[in-house]
């Protein structure tokens, strides 16, 4: 496929009007958590126009999940942030893009932020992104803390340093959640490929027509060079989930369900890490 017709395909896949139904049950000790400051952390390489723009319009729909299920009302605003990396070459290996001069802001407000990412690196060091994103960003002792690493690569080492048992360390002992949109290849326990699995090893499959099944037994079968223990085992050790960057590239259905399924777990990751209500909530989302 060329690259108009992937984003093309990337694109429409977020114009359907689609219904979200997330059950939220929060641990039975979880604090009471309301608000949500989730980072997005993506690669600036020259293939990633498309999850560049798919993130943008995903954002505001994950806002309206957080919120329907009890996080981010009133004062107790839910904060988002970007961090670009790779840009310019191996100099480059973390760089905050604000909006109107914030570097945390509201869900409205990312795609000014987003506007100014760049298709023009080819170095891609998602650790140092994540230290640089540790070292630059204060966040709310009271708020459910997420990373979201979106690249198409494995790593390029840019910071001898940086190791991914260093790396998960500074992710749990933060208490941060780390979801990675990676290319690496899922399977359920009855071998059928699978949109990503959550820590818990439940597999996400497309269901033909925009929404998702979910299956026990999921696990990473593939991917690209080192992405498997460089993203994928670290964003499942910190109770996030790890996606196939591939099925969002399909377009179409498949990539209705994608985004639907990366708004499911990441409903139930902040839910069962900072409590929330315990109602079966549904939400028509714009995607």
């Amino acid at each position: 496929m060329n690259k108009l017709a992937f984003f093309a395909g990337i694109l429409s896949a977020t114009t359907s009007v689609l219904a979200l139904t997330l059950t939220v049950t929060p641990k039975a000790n979880a604090a009471n958590v309301k608000a949500v400051d989730t980072v997005v952390i993506i690669d600036e390489s020259g293939s990633m126009g498309g999850e560049q723009s798919w993130i943008q319009q995903v954002i505001p729909n994950l806002e309206s999940a957080f919120k329907a299920a009890g996080f981010g009302a009133g004062a107790d605003s839910n904060n988002y942030g970007l961090v670009g990396f790779g840009a310019g070459g191996s100099g480059n290996l973390g760089r905050t893009l604000t909006a109107n001069g914030n570097q945390l802001f509201g869900a409205g407000d990312f795609a000014t932020a987003a506007s100014n990412l760049v298709t023009s690196g080819g170095f891609e060091d998602g650790y140092s992104a994540i230290d640089y994103t540790f070292n630059n960003y204060n966040f709310r002792s009271g708020a459910v803390k997420n990373f979201i690493i979106v690249t198409d690569e494995d790593r390029d080492n840019g910071n001898n340093a940086l190791t991914s048992q260093n790396i998960l360390n500074r992710l749990q002992n933060s208490g941060t959640l780390l979801n990675a949109v990676v290319s690496a290849s899922f399977q359920d326990g009855n071998g059928n490929i699978s949109l990503g699995i959550d820590s818990k090893g439940t597999a996400y499959l497309a269901d033909g027509s925009g929404g998702f099944n979910k299956n026990a037994g999921g696990t990473a079968i593939s991917g690209f060079g080192t992405t498997i223990p460089d993203y994928v085992n670290v964003a499942l050790s910190t109770g996030g989930a790890a996606w196939d960057l591939s099925q969002l590239r399909q377009g179409g259905n498949i990539a209705q369900s994608f985004s639907n399924g990366f708004i499911d777990i990441k409903v139930q990751e902040v839910v069962n890490t900072g409590g929330g209500g315990t109602e079966e909530v549904t939400e028509t989302l714009t995607i």
